[in-house]
């Protein structure tokens, strides 16, 4: 199996999946595995449908309910945490490494403007002969595992989950990007600071340096966040922080110094006080929790 995704299996393997092959995880047992509660970094492309039951999670810092009929998807290197699930969960649910998406040709971010909507909108709504159409995929993806020869194998499911995706996109495309979703002037801002801090947070953590970017004064852009989210930017900035040195910090064979070094604090000390300032406990604690 592919290393892009073996972190990622590692979590799934030890737990019931219906299909594993070279890049390709396929379940509809989730219920079964205990998903962590604590953030999370993305190393694959997932998506899940939601036919039973309910969920709650957070994506980069956005709060999202998945209910019956709508899919979920994950890009690599978003932060997610799962806040709750129902006991009646029922989902179809695929993971794909970047690798699998290269052996079948497909390059998601070549359709630019269909990766910046799952990017910003990756919970989107399916009628009921859509969420059809994709339990039927799913089925036959899954059926192809009783294939003896695994040329064949490889060949039939990649071609069968190529023909998918190239449906759930051509959905995509014509149910939402035509009349586009339109933000306000001061949303498309808010958007553009949160791609920044997402891009830049490891090394830059000031107000000045974000609002420089945006060729805002400081106290404008706090402002405008405030208005919007009801959080001021230095809070946006912080959370990031604070998000991914959680992350970081449940990542096995990570010790509190190489996660200060990784967010480039000055050293463990500032980064120990910086850590409590925001959540009220050390990292050591968080770690152990």
């Amino acid at each position: 199996m592919d290393d892009s995704l073996m972190r990622f299996c590692d979590f799934l393997e030890s737990h019931p999946t219906d299909f594993i092959t070279d890049g390709l995880v396929l379940s509809d047992n989730l219920r079964t595995i205990p998903f962590p509660y604590y953030p999370s970094r993305t190393d694959c492309i997932a998506f899940a449908l939601c036919v039973e039951g309910s969920a709650e999670i957070e994506i980069n810092l956005n709060y999202y309910k998945i209910i019956p009929n709508t899919v979920c998807v994950i890009l690599p290197d978003h932060l997610i945490r799962v806040i709750s699930m129902s006991e009646d969960i029922s989902l179809r649910f695929f993971a794909i490494s970047e690798s699998f998406m290269n052996s079948i040709q497909l390059n998601l971010r070549a359709d630019f403007s269909i990766y910046l909507f799952l990017r910003d909108h990756p919970v989107v709504n399916m009628a009921e002969d859509e969420k059809e159409l994709i339990l039927q995929y799913y089925e036959m993806i899954h059926s192809k595992k009783y294939i003896e020869n695994p040329v064949t194998r490889e060949f039939v499911v990649n071609n069968l989950f190529l023909a998918m995706l190239y449906e759930m996109m051509a959905l995509v495309q014509s149910r939402y990007l035509p009349s586009g979703i339109r933000k306000s002037h001061k949303e498309e801002i808010f958007a553009t600071f949160k791609m920044l801090i997402f891009e830049h947070f490891r090394e830059e953590r000031g107000l000045n340096f974000y609002a420089d970017k945006l060729c805002l004064t400081p106290k404008y852009l706090s402002t405008l966040c405030k208005s919007l989210t009801g959080k001021t930017a230095a809070e946006w900035i912080e959370d990031v922080v604070i998000l991914e040195a959680k992350a970081l910090l449940k990542t096995p064979g990570m010790n509190i110094q190489i996660v200060s070094d990784r967010l480039n604090f000055p050293d463990q000390s500032f980064f120990g006080k910086y850590f409590k300032r925001l959540t009220g406990i050390t990292p050591g604690e968080y770690k152990v929790t």
